[in-house]
């Protein structure tokens, strides 16, 4: 009886891992361009952040989030959401480093934004090209630094951009540092990569 006991525990607790680990986040295909590496990467943080998969939600809610992994800090998660007229912003971090184990969830937060701030994070979004952008430009490569990964979700259409340690003059840094801005979450200059 003891061993049979033992034998299923092993049973669930592989069921369980493999569970975790087919959780995505992004497509699984070429279409969207994240490689396989980097989508277990990103789902494993997100997922230890407790955030919603949003390529695949069927809603009328327009979404769109921002991840923020720097390789020796607490990672981030900023979402935002249309709802008919009501603007909703979410924001969590981990204990973790985006480079490394995510950690626990440390911080889970939200506020109603304005209009007039939706329409400015859309203004930037649309400067920035988002909808048209490649999701990765390849052969950009560096060690340590930062991921940068924009979704968006609107009706049946999906996008992600991932982008290493962007410059802070690009449209797209701007647009994903307004999240950032429209949060509680202070960073000083030099952790700002």
């Amino acid at each position: 009886m003891k061993k049979f006991l033992v034998i299923v525990l092993v049973a669930i607790s592989v069921c369980a891992h493999t569970k975790a680990q087919s959780t995505y986040y992004f497509p699984v295909d070429s279409a969207h361009g994240i490689e396989a590496f980097s989508v277990k990467w990103y789902s494993g943080q997100l997922e230890a952040m407790k955030e919603p998969i949003i390529y695949n939600v069927v809603s009328g809610n327009e979404i769109y989030r921002f991840t923020w992994l720097r390789t020796f800090h607490h990672p981030v998660a900023i979402r935002v959401e249309r709802s008919n007229n009501q603007f909703k912003l979410y924001w969590k971090m981990c204990s973790g480093a985006g480079g490394y184990a995510p950690g626990k969830l440390i911080l889970d937060k939200q506020k109603t934004i304005t209009v007039a701030e939706w329409n400015q994070f859309i203004a930037r979004l649309i400067r920035a090209g988002f909808w048209n952008m490649a999701t990765e430009l390849k052969g950009i490569l560096g060690n340590d630094g930062s991921q940068w990964i924009l979704e968006g979700k609107n009706g049946d259409r999906y996008h992600v951009v991932d982008r290493w340690t962007p410059g802070s003059s690009t449209d797209y840094y701007k647009c994903c540092d307004y999240l950032l801005s429209l949060t509680d979450i202070k960073v000083s200059g030099q952790d700002k990569y």
